[in-house]
């Protein structure tokens, strides 16, 4: 096992979901100080950089919102949209792509590339929760890539025409190492090599692959395989696509602390499972554990309270107490205002339970990367232990498929199938 120096790198946690956080309503714009200070709280701290992400389909506006929190935080980021087309049945035209581009380069440091995801989905439209109708399209893989790169290409050009600061990254499919590998130099030869320098690094696409252990551990494997074997990707970072949970940082973890991931790259990863989590009654406390909590007024909203105010100056200066925490975090936004209360009251309570789940969980991943047996005691059963310390040994391509040959039968496997079915929504 690794050292806890070695391989020790900077990650970039990106915060999604923001209209939970209130960031987003007309009213923020009299308390730009407010939210920014509860931002340069998370930045650059616990091994991490944060960032803020919207998407530049469906939250457009955002764009405009975000740039006044530019000055406390590092990058924004701006997903294309590709997914939400998809699971609307929707085909994207030529323009509305290009207006997409257009909108990442004016606002955003990093945009997602519009991606044509390698799975077929009988139903016309899909619903959350639909698992009929999802297989992976191993016959139009090709075409698929290549329609991918054909976007990566114009979203470049549209980017240096522009004259932008925003880089594009390149998102992979596939539903194995070699479907994978065929994607990434399909997708590639569209793409003239005097332009590829310009691609900001890559992201794992989740569908095609599947979602289980077995999946993802697989996809960060590639991931660093790419990177290593592709001399025409100088821009080394990874982003992997909705961590919601410490445990689902497994793959990443493994494979820093293998060796596989060089110290001088950039790991950056969305969630939106800290910006919503107090809206759905859950708060990450400093041990990385989930703290349920309810409408009543119990003693956990003392406990969450005095925690928040451990972890975050800009709350404890604010001097909300408890019974305005419980008071704030249960009532509609307009109601409030509309009854005399402060818009900047909502913004303490939301940003402030927030930045100490956010917090909490970029100090526990912290630790976990070059401390491999700490992610283990706290996370994984004892009976995996040897198991997952295999998978945090895997550092090349013979080594991976020894890994999968011998071992990789024991992980969790949800490989999207060539036929049956699902929704998208899961893997997002």
């Amino acid at each position: 096992m690794t050292s806890s120096t070695k391989n020790k790198m900077r990650l970039e946690y990106v915060a999604s979901g923001c209209s939970f956080l209130r960031i987003t309503y007309n009213d923020v714009y009299d308390h730009i100080d407010t939210v920014n200070g509860y931002f340069s709280e998370i930045n650059e701290k616990n091994g991490h950089y944060f960032s803020l992400l919207f998407n530049a389909y469906t939250e457009s506006r955002f764009g405009e919102c975000f740039e006044k929190f530019k000055p406390a935080i590092y990058k924004v980021h701006a997903d294309s949209g590709g997914l939400q087309l998809v699971t609307r049945g929707t085909e994207a035209a030529i323009q509305t792509k290009r207006n997409i581009y257009k909108i990442q380069a004016k606002y955003a440091h990093i945009g997602m590339s519009f991606d044509e995801i390698p799975v077929i989905l009988p139903k016309k439209k899909s619903k959350r929760g639909d698992l009929s109708g999802r297989f992976f399209d191993r016959d139009n893989l090709k075409s698929f890539a290549k329609m991918s790169g054909e976007n990566l290409k114009d979203q470049i050009e549209t980017f240096l025409e522009l004259k932008t600061e925003c880089e594009p990254f390149m998102i992979i499919h596939g539903n194995d190492v070699d479907t994978a590998i065929e994607w990434t130099e399909t997708l590639l030869d569209q793409i003239p090599e005097e332009l590829r320098c310009h691609i900001g690094g890559i992201a794992m696409g989740g569908g095609s692959f599947g979602n289980g252990v077995k999946e993802a551990l697989l996809r960060a494997f590639l991931a660093g395989h790419i990177l290593k074997e592709r001399n025409d990707l100088p821009n080394k970072r990874i982003h992997f696509l909705g961590l919601g949970s410490l445990r689902n940082s497994f793959p990443f973890i493994s494979m820093m602390n293998s060796g596989h991931y060089l110290p001088e790259w950039t790991i950056s990863y969305d969630s939106t499972t800290h910006t919503s989590g107090h809206h759905l009654g859950n708060y990450l406390n400093k041990n990385g554990k989930l703290v349920p909590f309810g409408r009543d007024n119990t003693h956990v909203y003392q406990f969450i309270h005095d925690e928040i105010c451990s972890n975050v100056k800009t709350y404890k200066d604010h001097n909300q107490s408890r019974d305005e925490l419980h008071k704030l975090l249960n009532s509609p936004v307009r109601k409030y205002v509309d009854d005399g209360g402060k818009f900047e009251d909502i913004l303490h309570a939301n940003l402030g339970i927030a930045t100490s789940s956010i917090i909490n969980f970029t100090r526990k991943l912290n630790e976990y990367q070059g401390n491999f047996k700490t992610f283990l005691k706290d996370l994984v059963p004892p009976n995996n232990w040897n198991l997952y310390q295999q998978a945090a040994k895997i550092n090349s391509m013979d080594s991976y498929l020894y890994f999968d040959r011998h071992l990789g039968k024991m992980l969790d496997s949800k490989q999207t199938p060539e036929k049956t079915t699902g929704s998208l929504d899961e893997f997002f």
